[in-house]
């Protein structure tokens, strides 16, 4: 390696000796020291010896950075750390002795590339090591693949903490710890980003113009307030923040000169991640230096692609742009080892369905040997009808009996192999082969296997098995239409096909399929007419119908289909009280009651019907405790009660409510965080809690509640980009936050988080003219407005004003909904339009609406 002699350079030479550790060899440099092999002449080993750059000597407080790296190693005896030995200083120099790791860095091995399997090993070592590091408040703030070591026999070991360093006490709460500095002592932000501090122990350059540059810090200028940063300041200049860390590997806020925190860490490691399980770069390392800080500054990296979903989903969440967003180590740790399981899952589920598969597997074999050996026996044909409806029979008991079983506990995942075997086995026997009961009974299991499908969010698979069931069920009622049962199942195959055009936001193909049903349930009756089955489905048809002509702005005629159901099924628990499935479809229809009604503008009604529905889930959840689908319903209609409270001002009923929603659908997600309806309604309570705090005029948890809202549905959009109303629901959730920044003075902030919404409205543009999205849209311009505002660009900001305008009053002139009225009157009261803002807030009292601010 040649001799580097003790001189005016400060480098040693081989052959020096430091207290009783010779140097044998260089090996190295890194952001803060560089690093020769020695021999430890008393224990006789090998050690690495570590020793401040010159460059990097520049005065007692880069002195204290490198002793703290040695209290933090000293501290986290970890497995996957890597060891400090002693902490020497000698002849004015400080050097630290730490364990020697033969092997080589990640960064190698990601070039050669990583096979699966070891890549999860690497993924949950360097995971633990974060989970040790935050559990002591250090933060390690250059995680990168430079900084992990492959030893022998796989172990990982994760190096270099110079730019570690403890959270400090007095700081705000968040889900990934402490975060630096608090605001203030009302615990509200000051006007403007914060930036944190000048860091007074490193020197500050500019990032060096290669792309793989090492540590870096470097100043920079304020954002503008769209939340784009300047080039880093001269000299002259004012510091106003101080990057540390790794170009290619920052977060977004070491990338500003913001307080790190562990969730800092987090984001590095999903873009460790990425790196590991893709083999690619997150930056394209053509990009030149100032390029990458600002991609890095934004949140802006390449997409993992070609991954497991759920191995996506989760690095995506770790490279969240928000801190309070990311999974915490000891989530992330959680969650790769059930992504890693998956496949042994799926092996403990197809376990289950062993001796399913096995009968299916004969009858296939028997039905096919039919074809091709005309001359079997009719004793053989026989035992091949047998097995073949021993198979269905095991088929539905797997999908109907065993789902209703597997449901109330959250884990349907374990049908997944049942309902592609199943497919699997239809698709081996022709429909020419099968009867009409047969033909009937696999368009039910269909529906069965589409249910499943539409439980676990995947809305596309679920469409092709219900339309293949209508199919097979429109055969089957051609040949016999006074079948009462078959009449049924088509009933049923309408409403799933329309349930998945309402889940996409398609109201026209709902309401079609929706009219189907109601003409098939209308036909049981008239066939049947005291048959209590048959009444029911009229009511659930009936209830369809409702619910489309309320999203198509027909509120009068969707209260009367609403009240006619609630009457219907009333009657029914009066000749059967104890009948679970007519109490939930009252609740379910007074549910709906009540949002046409507050979207009346009757907010008391509203309030009386869902008060009503909360008494019937109370009464459900006591009957079986253990239901989980029972306690979603009560955890919703918890909502409904808060919410309509928050809107007329009960700000103490609308907390208690707004509370329990909170703590039930937590406490489900907990149980089984896979289920994409249960992490709808957690982000949902989120939002609310935030809703209600706002209105309370306490403002120091709101972002905390935003940011966990939006960190469930960019899951949720994730995993199921179709669902058109969660990206309505992640688009106002950023309105909300944007809402909230401006008011808090971080505009920059609040640019981005409207910029954010507008782009996730513009992705859904085909349903565009829908009340919802342009009520979202109108809030956007206001937004837009206000933020123009600040920059005292008032032409500007009036122009969106009344682009706002224009899209909210084609749909609030004539309504007498909140929803609609109160961004009315908002956008007429910042275009100084008094008289008429006036009149709206007349009416808005007049029904009940009692949010303080319209008080005040």
């Amino acid at each position: 390696m040649g001799v580097r002699p003790w001189g005016p350079v400060g480098k040693p030479m081989i052959g020096t000796r430091v207290s009783h550790y010779r140097i044998l060899e260089w090996l190295g440099e890194g952001g803060m020291g560089e690093v020769y092999v020695a021999l430890d002449e008393t224990l006789q080993r090998k050690v690495a010896l570590k020793v401040l750059r010159p460059d990097r000597i520049l005065g007692p407080l880069t002195k204290v950075r490198f002793l703290r790296e040695a209290r933090i190693l000293s501290s986290l005896d970890h497995v996957h750390i890597c060891r400090i030995h002693d902490y020497i200083e000698e002849n004015g120099k400080a050097f630290l002795v730490l364990e020697l790791i033969e092997g080589r860095d990640l960064r190698g091995l990601i070039a050669d590339g990583v096979d699966r399997v070891r890549a999860y090993d690497i993924a949950a070592q360097v995971t633990d090591v974060l989970v040790a590091a935050h559990e002591k408040g250090i933060v390690h703030r250059d995680l990168k693949p430079a900084n992990v070591m492959l030893a022998a026999g796989g172990v990982v070991k994760v190096l270099d903490f110079g730019l570690a360093r403890t959270e400090e006490p007095a700081s705000i709460p968040s889900p990934h710890g402490p975060v630096a500095e608090d605001w203030s002592s009302a615990g509200t932000p000051p006007p403007g980003p914060p930036r944190g501090r000048p860091n007074d122990d490193v020197a500050t350059t500019r990032p060096s113009s290669t792309p793989d540059a090492t540590t870096i810090d470097v100043p920079l200028a304020p954002p503008s307030p769209h939340g784009l940063y300047a080039a880093a300041p001269t000299s002259s200049e004012t510091v106003h923040g101080t990057i540390l860390g790794t170009l290619h590997y920052m977060s977004p806020e070491q990338a500003r000169g913001e307080p790190s925190t562990t969730a800092t860490d987090m984001y590095s490691l999903g873009l460790l991640l990425q790196e590991v399980f893709t083999g690619r770069p997150v930056h394209d390392r053509s990009l030149d230096a100032e390029t990458v800080m600002r991609r890095a500054a934004s949140g802006r990296t390449a997409d993992p692609v070609g991954l497991d979903r759920d191995l996506t989903v989760l690095i995506r969440r770790l490279k969240s742009p928000a801190p309070a967003s990311r999974p915490t180590a000891v989530e992330t740790a959680a969650r790769l080892r059930w992504i890693r399981q998956k496949p042994r899952r799926r092996l403990r589920a197809a376990a289950i369905a062993v001796a399913v598969f096995a009968i299916l597997t004969a009858g296939v074999k028997y039905t096919l040997d039919l074809h091709r050996e005309q001359a079997i026996a009719i004793a053989a044909r026989q035992d091949a009808d047998r097995r073949r409806g021993q198979a269905e029979d095991l088929i539905h008991f797997m999908l109907g009996d065993l789902r209703e079983k597997l449901t109330p506990v959250g884990r349907l995942e374990i049908l997944d192999d049942v309902g592609d075997k199943a497919l699997e086995y239809f698709a081996a026997i022709p429909e020419s082969d099968l009867s009409e009961a047969e033909i009937f009974r696999r368009s039910q299991a269909l529906n069965q296997i589409g249910d499943v499908r539409m439980a676990q969010g995947n809305l596309a698979a679920a469409m092709e098995a219900f339309q293949e069931s209508a199919a097979l069920a429109e055969q089957v009622v051609a040949r016999d239409p006074a079948n009462t049962e078959w009449l049924a199942g088509l009933g049923a195959s309408h409403f799933w096909v329309g349930n998945v055009h309402w889940e996409q936001g398609d109201t026209e193909g709902a309401l079609s399929r929706f009219e189907k049903y109601l003409a098939v349930a209308e036909r049981l009756v008239e066939i049947e007419p005291d048959n209590a089955g048959s009444r029911v489905e009229l009511a659930y048809a009936q209830a369809n119908i409702g619910a489309v002509l309320k999203a198509s702005g027909d509120l009068s005629g969707a209260a009367g289909r609403f009240e006619d159901v609630v009457d219907t099924w009333s009657a029914l628990i009066d000749d059967d009280p104890g009948n679970v499935d007519w109490q939930r479809g009252l609740a379910d229809n007074l549910s709906w009651l009540g949002s046409v009604q507050r979207a009346r503008g009757r907010l008391g009604e509203a309030i009386r019907h869902f008060d009503r529905e909360l008494e019937i889930r109370r009464d459900l959840v006591s009957g079986d405790p253990r239901n989980s689908e029972w306690q979603i319903l009560l955890a919703i209609a918890h909502s409904h009660a808060g919410w309509i409270r928050l809107l007329a001002g009960e700000l103490e009923e609308a907390e208690e409510h707004l509370g329990r929603y909170a703590a039930l659908s937590a406490s489900l997600v907990d149980r089984d965080s896979a289920n994409l309806e249960w992490r709808r309604e957690r982000g949902n309570s989120h939002l609310r809690l935030g809703e209600l705090e706002v209105a309370a005029g306490d403002l120091s948890d709101v972002e905390t509640h935003l940011l966990a809202a939006i960190a469930d549905f960019d899951a949720l959009v994730t995993a199921e980009p179709s669902n058109v109303d969660w990206q309505r629901r992640l688009a106002e959730i950023h309105l909300t936050l944007g809402d909230l920044l401006v008011e808090s003075g971080r505009t920059g902030e609040a640019s981005e988080a409207v910029e954010r919404a507008a782009d996730i409205l513009a992705s859904i543009s085909a349903s565009a003219e829908q009340p919802a999205q342009r009520v979202l849209a109108a809030r956007t311009q206001r937004l837009l407005g206000d933020l123009l505002r600040e920059e005292n660009r008032p032409d500007a900001s009036r122009s969106c004003y009344i682009s706002g305008l224009d899209l909210i009053e084609t749909v609030a002139r004539d309504s007498q909904d909140t929803l609609y009225l109160v961004p009315w009157a908002r956008l007429l009261m910042r275009l100084d339009r008094r008289e008429e803002a006036a009149a709206i807030l007349h009416a808005l009292r007049d029904i009940g609406y009692g949010q303080p601010w319209l008080r005040a």
